[in-house]
């Protein structure tokens, strides 16, 4: 298809994806994903002209989408840490049902739910905000804040049944 070998290509469109990312893995990781990109999308239109400089742009679109992509953890990853810390300041110890163990603690208790899960739940539910609030704030859709509230529930009913089944054993000892 194109008229150059893999080796030009690589040795021309490389050292721009590392000056960019900064990263030669990630270069080279671009790098292929561009490759791919332009060979599914390549028709006698769009390479018409030099299929060298259309791969060039493609990989340098796909190393500024993935730069993006890294900015967008970032400020997630930034925003959980923030709002974790309020989480855990703003904690008083009794659930809305006045149990001696609060949701917030529940969550706390749970060692299989991530950092972004346990902030999702404790946004949600304790806090009561809407989820396409809470989408908005991590950059995620409503759909994932969703499905993270469902795998949440999972995971605590799993841990309050392990927990129930150790209590139960203990006293039967």
């Amino acid at each position: 298809m194109l008229p150059t070998t893999y080796a030009t290509l690589q040795r021309k469109v490389l050292p721009m994806l590392v000056r960019l990312l900064g990263d030669r893995d990630a270069a080279e990781d671009v790098f292929h994903e561009g490759l791919l990109r332009s060979l599914a999308l390549v028709d006698g239109e769009r390479a018409a002209g030099s299929p060298e400089a259309w791969l060039f742009t493609v990989c340098r679109r796909c190393g500024l989408d993935a730069l993006r992509r890294v900015r967008r953890e970032q400020q997630a990853i930034a925003a959980l840490t923030i709002a974790a810390e309020v989480l855990d300041e703003d904690a008083d110890g009794v659930d809305d049902c006045g149990r001696g163990v609060s949701i917030a603690e529940e969550i706390r208790r749970c060692q299989s739910l991530t950092l972004r899960q346990r902030l999702i739940a404790e946004t949600a539910w304790l806090q009561r905000a809407p989820h396409a609030q809470i989408a908005l704030s991590l950059g995620i859709t409503r759909g994932t804040v969703k499905s993270t509230l469902a795998e949440v529930k999972r995971r605590l009913r799993q841990s309050n049944y392990s927990r129930r089944t150790e209590l139960a054993l203990s006293k039967q000892l």
